[in-house]
């Protein structure tokens, strides 16, 4: 049944319902009595407030299900209210110190995407700045009542700023989780956001009449596929996110969405997440692009597959999604270079395991794999 669901919730969350589709959901709910499953697949994909809307505008629904639905959505808009108020809070915080904030994702991609910061769940609160300045906006944040998930003094280590790309913090009062990035992927990805001038690349979105920068929409599309597909689109709402952004955007630069797909080395990325959205949303591509995915035909099947069985429920073991990750990249040498990565480059595992001197850096390399072979013995 988790087949029938993954169709009755993407079918659900189109922009445009067709009459089959009306009829499919009818029929749907008809035979599936389970509301539980259906509160607990939706909030597990991120696409409950989407689900309610549809059910909302549609006859002779079941009353108890378009409660609970309801019931949900209203908690997840109090919410997400909250968290805009607090990423606002944050803003002019560490703008009043200088530092200058992007925010990902979050309540700035639900104002972009959806015209709405309560048509999209979000459970933190992501941000960027600059490197030079992560250990001071760090030490901000944390004396404003939030607690960080390791010592601030891991972030004087150059290794971890170089293989890592976020640190949490945490607010016990309200609940408010902060993932303060300074750059939007690890290094072992072989992304090359930090070439792309990320800072100059920003568009302006207002929430409480408050305007906050976030990534312009030609790297933000690029930016969305590759967590997707980093991620292996184990989420709705992250293809979800790829059709509406494409739909609420007039006059979307495609020219310049495959440049910088192709200077990040993500083009394999974008064009499964754009497969992904087509396929499950008809969402409108340029026929350029689609000649792109169909070229590419032969890495993007298999890959649609893994994500089909996810978003199905399936389980899949580290081997499994290593390979997934191998094939995600455009060329061999960047495969072979996330191979050896994997193997021999530092994580940020390995340097919170012990925080050595800078000028000792090169002994990571030593102690990685003594803790691969203890990590998988154990």
């Amino acid at each position: 049944m988790d087949k029938e669901l993954l169709k009755f919730a993407t079918i659900c969350c189109k922009t445009k319902l067709q009459k089959e589709d009306k009829i499919y959901i009818y029929k749907f709910l008809y035979r599936y009595k389970d509301i539980r499953s259906i509160i607990k697949y939706t909030l597990k994909n991120g696409i409950l407030p989407t689900i309610y809307k549809t059910i909302k505008k549609l006859d002779n629904t079941p009353q108890q299900l378009l409660q609970d639905l309801k019931q949900q959505y209203l908690e997840i808009a109090q919410k997400n209210i909250l968290m805009s108020a607090e990423l606002i809070k944050i803003i002019q915080l560490l703008n009043n110190n200088n530092i200058s904030v992007i925010a990902l994702k979050g309540p700035t991609l639900s104002m972009l995407a959806y015209n709405d910061i309560t048509l999209r769940q979000y459970g933190d609160l992501d941000i960027l700045v600059h490197s030079d300045y992560v250990y001071k906006a760090a030490h901000i944040i944390s004396n404003n009542n939030y607690t960080p998930d390791n010592s601030l003094e891991f972030f004087t280590n150059k290794t971890l700023l170089e293989v890592s790309s976020d640190l949490g913090l945490r607010n016990i009062k309200n609940n408010t989780y902060i993932e303060l990035h300074w750059k939007l992927f690890r290094k072992k990805l072989s992304i090359l956001s930090d070439t792309m001038h990320i800072y100059d690349k920003y568009t302006t979105v207002h929430i409480q009449n408050y305007p906050i920068k976030t990534l312009n929409t030609e790297l933000l599309l690029v930016y969305l596929c590759a967590h997707g597909s980093k991620h292996m689109w184990e989420r709705i709402s992250w293809i979800l996110d790829i059709d509406r952004i494409i739909n609420n955007t007039e006059n979307l630069k495609w020219d310049t969405v495959i440049y910088n797909a192709k200077q990040m080395k993500t083009l394999n990325m974008l064009l499964l997440g754009l497969h992904l959205s087509s396929k499950f949303f008809d969402t409108k591509i340029p026929d350029t692009i689609n000649n792109l995915i169909a070229d590419k035909q032969y890495i993007i099947i298999p890959l649609e597959q893994y994500t089909i069985e996810i978003l199905q429920n399936k389980q899949y073991s580290m081997k499994d999604k290593f390979n997934y990750h191998s094939k995600l990249y455009d060329s061999k040498l960047d495969s072979l270079k996330y191979y050896i990565s994997t193997i021999i480059q530092p994580t940020p595992d390995d340097i919170l395991f012990i925080n050595i001197p800078n000028y000792l850096s090169f002994l990571y390399f030593i102690i990685r794999p003594f803790r691969l072979v203890k990590k998988y013995l154990s």
